[in-house]
């Protein structure tokens, strides 16, 4: 705290850790302190609160923005690039459309060739028409063969006298992500550098130190990697640049990093989201002095950042919405370079016009209306970010340097440690995932029970490329929700679909609380859900049941009544019908299953094992 303001406190007593642990523990009547324990995805536990106290220690604590080690921000100001991909299919098109949101807000353009590739100037003439890109930051991304649009983008400049040194943006070449996503490298593996050099060398002879190289650290993230993974990896993956192509010569070194950038993807665990670009600030930053450079500006990353699609949904799609603003939230206030919204629709279709200007909207808010751009590192004296901020830098140093101790990036590559590692990880988020511990609202939790996509989007099926040269696992991106996506697909196809008749009767309170459990529950397998007031007696419900037929019955009501109700119900349903308790009644479990009930879906249960065995029982 600072010593100019502790008068201000002066008539208030100090409060230990303890006191408020205690007061806590109180107020919580008798509820398990450890559940306000926040776990990460990489091993550390969070307190519920946090003081003083808990930073005294950590020694970046006093640093300001625009100063080494840059934690608080590269710049002085934190206002950010708008960016947006446009996927050039039409030349015509795309040219339009680039001008269209550079005209609402957009001040940064990234051209990705997926199909077509410039191969004159002519095209990519025409692709820039009407742009100037001496105000406008324009980069390419994906283009196969670099080195000639390269060779065109020169004398682009050149035949129409611009201005080098006022070109902002960046080719995004990056051989080493092609060679980890796809197992190859676009050229040979002798010469997997030389277009590195060749493409550094001449930016900085013709272009104006023009962007060349980019790490692709948002493959991690949506690989299913953990924090801590996602920024050790990446900055290894940038030493590995700066291994290969410098040869430890400095002016190599200043040449490459004038060159470099990073793309992280932003994912929606805010405090940890923002937490993580203050701690690879610093971390690249420590990496470069390393190598002794002393020179501010060639210290200072800089980071890209793009909405996650590890997380984004099919099924109600708007909640992307809700993700991608706190996604770009966390990168604005983490202090990126620029940020890139994925539009919300982009799972199940090509973005249109509205979704597009939603995203760029977003950021306008984030900016005009919230003013995130008015305030560097916002985060900063924050007990908690600062605390996050450290564990993060220690622990992403450590995974890093034993990446580096064995071998580096490329190395570990191809003896799987990176994969196995990631895969780990996306297993374990698998898992919570399947068990609802990890929420994806409106696939595993709360699903819109009148939503139908089938016809939006296709179940795509995974062709093995197997390249010899290099036996090692490729990284593969998916999204958390593609299995229930695919499970409640199947359903839609079904030219009947199953019918979940929900048994509500009892105690009112239990009942409804298990009846509202079991419509989320089977919801999100898409079937049909009959939902009932409190029957009064079983007959009632009995009588229901066989004008609707359904599937699949789910007894809604007390532990205590449970026994009883299935002894009277059971029997009566015809035996083709999934008889199912809503919840775990341990303590009369080994009663309920010798009359013969062994469906029961908790808060413990396997969500998408669960409903999968239901959807192929149905179905035999």
């Amino acid at each position: 705290m600072n010593n100019e303001f502790e008068h201000l406190f002066s008539g208030f007593s100090e409060v230990s850790t303890q006191e408020w642990k205690d007061k806590i523990i109180i107020d919580l009547k008798g509820a398990d302190y450890n559940k306000l324990v926040t776990k990460t995805d990489f091993g550390s536990d969070f307190q519920p609160f946090y003081q003083e106290n808990d930073i005294k220690s950590i020694p970046f604590i006093k640093n300001i923005p625009a100063e080494f080690p840059f934690l608080r921000g590269t710049e002085p100001e934190n206002n950010w690039k708008i960016r947006q991909e446009i996927v050039v299919n039409d030349i015509v098109e795309a040219n339009n459309f680039a001008i269209k949101l550079l005209e609402n807000g957009v001040n940064s353009i990234v051209f990705c060739f997926n199909d077509r590739h410039i191969s004159e100037v002519a095209d990519l003439t025409m692709l820039l028409e009407g742009i100037d890109i001496s105000k406008t930051e324009i980069s390419f991304k994906n283009q196969d063969n670099i080195l000639q649009l390269q060779e065109l983008f020169i004398l682009f400049t050149e035949l129409k006298s611009i201005d080098i040194t006022k070109l902002k943006g960046s080719f995004y070449y990056n051989p080493i992500t092609k060679f980890i996503s796809e197992g190859v490298f676009p050229i040979g593996e002798n010469q997997k550098f030389d277009n590195v050099n060749i493409l550094v060398n001449l930016n900085i002879e013709r272009l104006g130190n023009y962007g060349a190289i980019n790490v692709d650290a948002d493959l991690f993230h949506n690989a299913g990697a953990n924090t801590v993974q996602e920024i050790a990896f990446a900055l290894s993956q940038g030493v590995e640049y700066i291994n290969k192509f410098t040869n430890n010569e400095p002016k190599n070194i200043e040449n490459l990093t004038k060159q470099l950038e990073f793309t992280f993807a932003t994912g929606s665990n805010y405090f940890i989201e923002i937490a993580k670009y203050r701690a690879v600030k610093l971390l690249w930053a420590k990496i470069i002095e390393s190598y002794g450079v002393q020179e501010k500006e060639l210290q200072k990353i800089r980071i890209n950042a793009i909405t996650s699609t590890w997380n984004k949904t099919s099924y109600d799609a708007y909640v992307n919405l809700l993700r991608t603003t706190t996604e770009a939230m966390a990168a604005t206030i983490g202090g990126c370079k620029s940020i890139t919204v994925i539009p919300f629709d982009s799972t199940f279709k090509y973005p249109d016009d509205f979704s597009y200007r939603i995203a760029k909207n977003i950021q306008i808010v984030l900016k005009e209306e919230s003013y995130l751009n008015k305030v560097v590192d916002p985060a900063g004296g924050s007990y908690y970010i600062e605390t996050l901020t450290n564990e993060l830098i220690n622990k992403s140093w450590q995974l890093f340097l034993e990446t580096e101790n064995e071998g580096g990036f490329c190395k570990n590559i191809l003896n799987n440690k990176i994969q196995n590692l990631i895969e780990e990880s996306a297993n374990e988020k698998n898992v919570k995932i399947a068990l609802g511990k990890i929420s994806i609202l409106g696939t595993n939790k709360y699903p819109n029970l009148l939503e139908k996509i089938n016809g939006k989007i296709k179940i795509e099926t995974e062709t093995e490329i197997t390249i010899s040269d290099y036996p090692f696992k490729k990284i593969k991106t998916y999204r958390a929700a593609e299995k229930f996506e695919q499970l409640r697909l199947k359903t839609e196809s079904l030219s009947k679909i199953p019918k979940v008749f929900l048994f509500n009767i009892g105690n009112v309170t239990m009942s409804k609380a298990r009846s509202i459990f079991a419509l989320s529950f089977f919801g999100c397998a898409g079937f049909e859900i009959i939902d009932n007031d409190i029957f009064k007696t079983v007959d009632e419900g009995l009588i229901e049941i066989t004008k609707h037929k359904p599937e699949i019955v789910v007894i809604c009501s007390s532990d205590d009544e449970y026994l009883q109700l299935a002894k009277e119900i059971k029997p009566k349903l015809n035996k083709k019908i999934e008889f199912v308790i809503a919840g775990y009644p341990k303590n009369i479990v080994d009663e309920l299953k010798a009359i013969g009930v062994n469906n029961f879906i908790h808060v413990n249960s396997n969500i998408l094992e669960t409903l999968t065995n239901f959807q192929n029982r149905i179905l035999e």
